[in-house]
C-alpha cells in the first residue's frame, strides 16, 4: 500500500540510473545479436559465419543455409571440416 509519499531524487542520480540500465540492455541485446555490431566482441567481428551463425543471421533453420550453398546463391568456404559462408554474401542475399 502506498500512502501517497514522493522521495524526490537529485536528476543527476536519475541519469545515472538511466545511463548503467541502457549500458545493461545494449550488453543484453549484443550478447543475443553478435550480428547487429560487427564492432563487437565474439563472431560478429568475424568475416565468416557458420552455417549456425548465418542461420540465425537469417532468421531460418540451418538447413535454409545449406539449400543456399548447394544453389550456389552463397559460397561455401571451410575452415578443416568447418562449413563457413562470408558475412558479406549473407547481407547481400539478404538486400536481394
Amino acid at each position: 500500500m502506498s500512502d501517497g509519499t514522493v522521495i524526490p531524487f537529485p536528476e543527476e542520480l536519475v541519469d545515472r540510473i538511466a545511463e548503467r540500465a541502457a549500458e545493461i540492455m545494449r550488453r543484453e541485446t549484443l550478447g543475443k545479436d553478435p550480428c547487429r555490431d560487427a564492432n563487437s566482441e565474439g563472431w560478429g567481428s568475424s568475416p565468416y559465419l557458420t552455417v549456425a551463425e548465418a542461420a540465425d543471421y537469417l532468421r531460418a533453420k540451418p538447413q535454409r543455409v545449406y539449400d543456399l550453398l548447394s544453389a550456389r546463391r552463397l559460397t561455401r568456404h571451410h575452415d578443416g571440416r568447418r562449413v563457413l559462408v562470408s558475412r558479406a554474401e549473407v547481407e547481400e542475399h539478404l538486400r536481394r
